[in-house]
Order: structure tokens, then sequence, then C-alpha cells
């Protein structure tokens, strides 16, 4: 059960950066093409490129915590090798304290655009479903980070990327 979690939010993530990206550049490189040879820009890509990218972001930041490969300061680690399983231990409970901040804050501001149906100055889409990224990205932070301690556990992880 825990294996196909993994690996369905892996596919999950791992298509969703690529379309993600792909989207982005092809929808980009239209706007150059038309701006250039046709003399006539569309003003919506820019703006749907960025939240593309912001969704890129959050999947690739999923997919960091799984590969164990987050900003982090291991000078620790490296001078004492034995306490990295209780230094990986104490960033995974950091980091799902940050999860339940990250999705109370987001669902806060989910709410609050919601109530008062703003939408985005180009695209004209409701802000409420845009900033839904908020929490659903603190959703997949905290599975990555209760499958992270399950490999601590099992001695998979040593808090300390190899390589």
């Amino acid at each position: 059960m825990i294996r196909q979690i993994d690996k369905i939010l892996t596919i999950f993530e791992e298509w969703g950066i690529g379309i993600c990206m792909v989207v982005s550049l092809v929808v980009l490189v239209l706007n150059v093409i038309l701006r250039y040879i046709f003399h006539a820009s569309l003003s919506w890509p820019a703006e749907f490129s960025t939240y593309l990218m912001i969704l890129l972001v959050y999947l690739g930041s999923s997919a960091g915590i799984k590969h164990d490969s987050e900003l982090k300061v291991d000078f620790i680690v490296d001078i004492f090798p034995r306490s990295g399983k209780f230094f990986a231990l104490w960033l995974n409970i950091i980091r799902l304290g940050a999860c339940v901040i990250f999705f109370w804050a987001g669902m806060s501001v989910v709410q609050m655009e919601y109530a008062f149906s703003n939408v985005s100055p180009t695209l004209r889409l409701p802000l409420w479903i845009l900033f839904g990224i908020l929490p659903f990205a603190a959703v997949l932070f905290a599975i990555r980070t209760l499958l992270s301690f399950r490999e601590i556990f099992a001695g998979r992880s040593s808090g300390k990327q190899e390589g």
C-alpha cells in the first residue's frame, strides 16, 4: 500500500512537472512567434505560464522531499556522522509542522479569495482555485514527509544525501 502511494505520487509529480514545462514552453514560444513574426501578441500567456511555473515549483519540491534533495545545512551530520538519523527525524518533524501551518494558511487564503470572488487579471480565473495550489502542495509535502519517516525508521535514509 505504501509503495503504491509512493509510486502514484512519483508518477503524478513527474508527469505534472513535465506537462507544466512543456505547456509553458509551447505557450511562450507561440506568443514570441506571434509577436515577432505576425506583430500580434496575446495578453494571457505570461500569466498562464507563471501559474504553471508556480505549480511546477511545488511539484518539484515534493519530488525533492522524496529524493532528500531539499536545501539544508548538513555540516553537523558531516562532523558527527552517527547523528544523521537523529537530524533526519528532526528535519521531518519540523517539515511536518511547516506542512500543517502551510495548509492552514493556504486554506485561509483560499477561503478569503472565495469570499471576495477575486479573479486573475488576464485569464479571469477565480483566485481561490489558483491559491488552492497552496494547501494541495502542503498535503503533497506532508505525504512525502510521512513516507520519509518510514524510510528513516526502516534504516534506508541516514539524513544525508549520497553522491
